[in-house]
């Protein structure tokens, strides 16, 4: 399984490709297939990986090419909330969406207690688009 006929010769597939078992090795030469994410996947070293809670990515990443990444798009308090709580609980190098000033906010309406018990907090959050709050 995982490899491919090339010159009368069982050959693997390339990362991020399959191809079913049994070939024929004396027929014609065969290929193999790329392998397409899921919704809510994104490629890591050839290899469909779930997103983060609180990232979605589109159906369709090409496992055979270069690594993708999730949406980091906050659509929600909940998506909101969930973030905040990766980027206080983590390295900068771990966060789920790494900088914090590129956060697509406008969806969020509801900021009440944010930053509450976060006295400590002190990142640049001057970019968020804070259009659609109506609760501060």
């Amino acid at each position: 399984m995982n490899e491919y006929v090339s010159n009368n010769t069982c050959v693997a597939c390339a990362p991020g490709t399959t191809n079913a078992a049994l070939d024929d090795a004396s027929g014609s030469d065969t290929t193999c297939d790329v392998t397409y994410c899921a919704v809510n996947e994104f490629v890591s070293n050839h290899v469909c990986v779930a997103c983060a809670p609180g990232t979605t990515n589109a159906a369709g990443d090409d496992a055979s090419g270069s690594n993708t990444t999730c949406d980091c798009r906050i659509r929600s308090r909940l998506d909101l909330d969930i973030h905040l709580d990766d980027y206080f609980s983590n390295t900068i190098t771990d966060h789920i969406c790494s900088d914090i000033s590129t956060w697509d906010v406008s969806n969020v309406t509801d900021y009440s207690e944010l930053f509450l018990d976060r006295a400590d907090f002190n990142a640049n959050i001057s970019n968020w688009n804070t259009s659609s709050v109506t609760d501060l």
